[in-house]
């Protein structure tokens, strides 16, 4: 099991292919990634994903998982 961030888009959840180990990681991430797309908040939640592991976020932000 993974964690993934979505974002609401016109009622739509919406999400990409990074998934994390842990729901923390994924809430840093998805914050990260609305303010510096968006400037502000936006509807977004952190979801549970069969998706593997694939990335870890870090004091220095995104980083593959290797």
């Amino acid at each position: 099991m993974s964690w993934k961030w979505e974002m609401n888009d016109h009622g739509n959840w919406i999400t990409n292919g990074v998934r994390f180990a842990t729901k923390a990681e994924a809430e840093h991430y998805g914050t990260d990634l609305a303010y510096r797309w968006l400037g502000m908040p936006t509807p977004a939640r952190v979801a549970p994903s069969d998706d593997a592991v694939n990335y870890v976020w870090s004091p220095n932000g995104l980083q593959l998982s290797l």
